[in-house]
């Protein structure tokens, strides 16, 4: 459909003030956990599936498959506690990156903490509310503002189908779930400059092209393709970021 496009850089967000700190933490710990749910259920899903191949593929004794159900309930509690250990290693890794002040923003680049809600009416617009969404952890917001590609939309609903039940009903959807990374992967973006809209060939559809700032200081070129529907413009989740996000849960 289109050419694949390489997208931005990881940023933290960081909010002045002390209220606005310790709202940003409860964010990224719910942000944090979430992540950790998709984690453990991509995990299980994985083992389960190497397991049922074994059950398949041979004749077990009633002994043997519960000798086999003791193992998984085993490994599944030692992962647990892994997963809890690793968890409060980010939280604190996480909370000396807050602590720490984030550069100032370089000439023509506005804060992404002070972003107003600016619709989807334009490609432009649509990149200011997607960043919005980013600085506010919301990743409700931002899967409003995402859209799927056909290679995009099979390999996302492939991978969400791919988990339990309770975690399909706590992520919600496949664009929630891809908000959640989107939220991870650009939280530490403190400033954006405004974009340069580039038109495709093909009616309704282009790149943005912008600059994007790190809390470090750094700057990053940033391209996004988007799409015009009925409801706005959208950024498009192609299916190499899906292939991105199954590797970061693993």
């Amino acid at each position: 459909m289109m050419r694949r496009i390489t997208i931005g850089f990881l940023a933290a967000i960081l909010a002045g003030g002390a209220i606005a700190l310790v709202l940003e933490r409860e964010a990224q710990a719910r942000l944090r956990t979430e992540i950790a749910v998709l984690r453990r259920a991509n995990s299980a899903s994985n083992q389960l599936q190497q397991d049922n191949q074994l059950l398949t593929a041979a004749q077990v004794t009633p002994e043997e498959l519960q000798r086999l159900c003791d193992n998984q309930a085993n490994l599944e509690n030692m992962r647990s506690t892994l997963a809890a250990a690793q968890r409060q290693l980010r939280v604190q890794a996480q909370a000396q990156t807050v602590n720490d002040p984030p550069k100032p923003l370089a000439a023509g680049m506005t804060s992404v903490a002070n972003l107003p809600d600016a619709g989807q009416a334009t490609p432009e617009a649509a990149a200011q509310s997607f960043f919005r969404a980013v600085a506010q952890i919301d990743p409700d917001a931002l899967a409003d503002q995402l859209e799927f590609d056909d290679d995009g939309r099979k390999k996302a609903n492939a991978l969400f189908n791919s988990y339990d039940e309770a975690t399909r009903r706590r992520i919600g959807s496949p664009e929630r779930m891809m908000a959640i990374f989107f939220a991870e992967y650009y939280g530490r973006v403190t400033g954006m400059q405004t974009p340069d809209y580039l038109q495709s060939p093909t009616p309704g559809w282009g790149y943005l092209r912008m600059k994007l700032q790190t809390s470090s200081g750094r700057l990053h070129d940033a391209y996004f393709l988007v799409h015009q529907s009925a409801s706005g413009w959208h950024e498009v989740v192609q299916g190499y970021w899906i292939d991105n996000w199954s590797q970061y849960l693993k």
